[in-house]
């Protein structure tokens, strides 16, 4: 027997009110949501321009290069590990739910080297970075995350291999052996950079053998690196590094020609 059909069509009525009063609640948290979301990319993103603002002239040339694969040839307290810093939190910032790589030659080196650096950064600028101390991770609230890892062998290269990269940062470049060197490059970064356009980013003093993988990018007239170079004395933020040099080259019975002197403090190839 067929029912009503005018109670019929008041229940189709009322499950149609009921559905409309359910997605609408859908939208409505779907909105909060990208609004949160939003929020958070927006104060990030203002966090990230005022902490670019402390790079010096050096620095800021080499962050604002359009090249795609450069170096940077420093003496030692040039400013190059704030520079990764910089580098680094601008890329997770700027990309939701991204890894960003920090590679040096030794997971206890990248403790030492940068870890140190961006926690000083969280405690002046408040971007909300959480620091995973077992995995050696830094976490950020739009879901990007700064990972850290040494690249000694080519067992531990191959961790690398897989996700996309915005930017890729390796550190202590003339420590690390040419062979190895070269494979996290070619085989690994370069092809997991292609998807978003990305940048690799390299870093090193010059090393006493004045040879191998870094010493070619930065020295060979038809290397595809773009090579920048400056030392502790264009760092302001070291106001008495004459003063300190001097006095050092002293205690050490350094001239001008020595060439730790040259290599260390100057940034030379020697």
């Amino acid at each position: 027997m067929a029912g009503n059909p005018l109670k019929r069509q008041r229940r189709e009525e009322a499950n149609d009110l009921q559905w409309t009063r359910e997605k609408r609640l859908l939208v409505e948290e779907a909105i909060r949501r990208k609004r949160a979301r939003d929020g958070v990319r927006s104060k990030l993103t203002d966090l990230c321009g005022g902490l670019e603002k402390s790079l010096h002239p050096f620095q800021e040339k080499f962050l604002l290069s359009p090249k795609k694969k450069k170096l940077a040839r420093c003496s030692r307290r040039a400013g190059k590990t704030h520079l990764a810093a910089v580098g680094l939190i601008s890329a997770a910032v700027n990309n939701d739910n991204l890894l960003v790589p920090y590679i040096t030659l030794s997971i206890k080196n990248a403790r030492r080297i940068v870890w140190t650096t961006l926690r000083e950064i969280e405690r002046q600028f408040a971007f909300g970075m959480e620091f995973l101390e077992n995995s050696l991770t830094v976490r950020f609230p739009n879901g990007s995350q700064i990972i850290m890892g040494g690249c000694q062998d080519a067992n531990e290269i191959e961790k690398f291999r897989g996700p996309k990269y915005a930017l890729a940062v390796i550190d202590e470049a003339q420590s690390i052996k040419s062979s190895t060197l070269a494979t996290l490059i070619d085989d690994i970064l370069e092809p997991a950079s292609l998807d978003l356009d990305g940048s690799i980013w390299m870093f090193g003093t010059p090393a006493a053998s004045a040879a191998g993988f870094f010493y070619d990018a930065d020295q060979l007239e038809k290397s595809p690196w773009q090579s920048h170079a400056w030392t502790l004395m264009e760092n302001p933020h070291l106001p008495g590094a004459k003063e300190w040099l001097d006095r050092k080259k002293v205690e050490n019975h350094w001239s001008e020609s020595d060439a730790t002197y040259r290599r260390e403090y100057c940034g030379e190839w020697v």
